[in-house]
C-alpha cells in the first residue's frame, strides 16, 4: 500500500520543461485582409493569466490591407517581465482557410521585443477578417513542427 502512495506522489510530478503559458488566454487582434486601403495599426495590451496584470503590448502594422500586403506583428514585453517570457506565439485563424502557428522572433538587440513579418494571402476579390491569437511563453518548446516558410499565412 505504501508503495502505491509513494508511486501516486512521484509519478505525477511536473518537470521544469514544460512550458507554461505566461498571458491570458483568448487575447487577439483581428485584421481584414482583401480591402483597397491600408487600415490604421491595430493594437492591444496582453494580460497575465489573471487578466489583472499589463504585462505586453501587442501591434499589427498595418492593421489591414490588401491581399499581397507584409503586416509586421510586434510584441514588446514590459521589462518586469521579460526574463520570463521566452517564447511568443500567434495562431492565425482565416475562417475556412483554416488556422496556422507561427513563432515571433526575438530582436538581438532588444530581447523584450518579438517580431515578424508576414505577407497576406487570398484570393483575387477575397476579402475576410482574421484573428491573430497570442500566446506567451514562460520558456521554448525543445521541439517545434513547422508550418509553413514564415514568409506568409495561407497555403
Amino acid at each position: 500500500m505504501f508503495g502505491w502512495i509513494f508511486l501516486s506522489l512521484c509519478g505525477c510530478e511536473e518537470t521544469t520543461e514544460d512550458p507554461n503559458q505566461f498571458n491570458a488566454q483568448d487575447e487577439s487582434l483581428e485584421i481584414i485582409v482583401g480591402i483597397s486601403d491600408f487600415q490604421e495599426d491595430a493594437f492591444r495590451t496582453l494580460y497575465s493569466t489573471t487578466g489583472l496584470v499589463e504585462i505586453a503590448t501587442a501591434s499589427i502594422t498595418p492593421g489591414g490591407g490588401p491581399v499581397g500586403t507584409i503586416h509586421q506583428i510586434q510584441v514588446q514585453v514590459f521589462e518586469d517581465y521579460m526574463e520570463d517570457v521566452k517564447e511568443i506565439r500567434i495562431d492565425i485563424n482565416s475562417g475556412e482557410r483554416g488556422t496556422q502557428q507561427y513563432t515571433l522572433i526575438p530582436d538581438s538587440a532588444q530581447p523584450s521585443l518579438f517580431v515578424l513579418d508576414l505577407e497576406s494571402m487570398g484570393g483575387d476579390e477575397e476579402e475576410r477578417t482574421d484573428s491573430f491569437l497570442f500566446s506567451l511563453w514562460d520558456h521554448p518548446e525543445q521541439e517545434t513542427e513547422e508550418t509553413t516558410d514564415g514568409s506568409s499565412w495561407l497555403p
